[in-house]
């Protein structure tokens, strides 16, 4: 993010509150008469990893949400209006109206008000509601993805068994890896568009265990009490690990390897060899880049294997 956009988004944030703001990749449309204390549910929301599923998504929610509130909105042509009263008014002053049709009009008119009034209010009930449902959608997803865990003794929440992973999907075991994780790994968006091509993997459980123990390897790594080099640390758990990969230099195959880190192309070297199935979506691989400056185990790529 350019320095003036950060500073802008900041400012915003500052301004709104963080509830009610955009960040990290994020869209929110903000309807008009918006106020800093507004219920935020009332002003639509993307996330990133909504943006990232489908690009499109937004332009086709914008159409239908902005489609559906302003189609009743349109006002009568100011010239129709006027040609209408001009020859109701030449009628009256003709004498040529009689009284049971005047009558009529008048009635006609006031009820016509009274639609307009109606679908005035008809077009903000669904406005409302169309944000009701966008605020539980939202709602619904968030508990899908970190479903309730089970108190732990000490009062926090416990981890889940791995019978209880193998009951998930691979999205899910995912997403419940990466809260436990917290900070002790960084997830690029590259990582969470591969995953979502990844949805056949047989076993969540593994892929969950294994996105632990990078972890580990990466806090230890960066604390300085890991004692020994990547590769014999993987070895000891089980998995294969190489540091270095011919196909990053290759290229017809080094774009498969790049990825976006702090505004700057890096190189996903260093992979975890989880398992060695020959289904193209059952031989896991992590792929990362290593963040020497702050420490820290960059994820890019947590799926199928890479074109080498």
């Amino acid at each position: 993010m350019h320095l003036s956009t950060h500073l802008a988004a900041r400012a915003l944030t500052d301004r709104v509150g963080a509830e009610r703001s955009a960040w990290q990749g994020a869209v929110r449309l903000y309807w008009p008469k918006f106020q800093v204390d507004a219920n935020p549910y009332e002003h639509k929301y993307w996330t990133p990893n909504r943006l990232l599923e489908d690009d499109e998504a937004l332009i086709d929610e914008l159409r239908r949400w902005l489609g559906s509130v302003s189609a009743a909105s349109v006002p009568e042509n100011p010239a129709l209006g006027w040609m209408r009263a001009a020859r109701r008014k030449a009628l009256a002053e003709s004498g040529d109206i009689p009284d049971w049709v005047q009558e009529y009009i008048e009635t006609t008119d006031a009820e016509l008000r009274g639609l307009r009034e109606e679908r005035d209010d008809l077009k903000e009930d669904l406005a409302a509601a169309l944000t009701d449902v966008a605020a539980m959608r939202e709602q619904y997803a968030l508990v899908s993805q970190y479903s309730t865990k089970p108190a732990a003794e000490d009062g926090q929440s416990a981890a889940p068994s791995d019978a209880d992973v193998s009951a998930l999907t691979v999205a899910e075991a995912y997403e419940h890896a990466k809260a436990e994780i917290g900070d002790d790994l960084i997830f690029l968006p590259s990582a969470d568009v591969s995953i979502k091509k990844f949805s056949e993997y047989k076993d969540p459980g593994k892929l969950h265990k294994a996105l632990l123990d990078v972890a580990n390897a990466g806090r230890r790594w960066g604390d300085g009490t890991l004692g020994k080099p990547f590769g014999e640390f993987f070895t000891d758990l089980g998995y294969g690990y190489s540091a270095k990969n011919p196909a990053v230099r290759d290229r017809r195959h080094k774009r498969h390897y790049e990825v976006k880190y702090k505004d700057n192309l890096v190189v996903m070297e260093p992979h975890l060899k989880v398992d060695e199935s020959t289904g193209p979506d059952q031989c896991l691989r992590i792929y990362w880049y290593l963040d020497e400056i702050d420490k820290v185990i960059v994820i890019g790529h947590v799926g199928r294997h890479l074109p080498d």
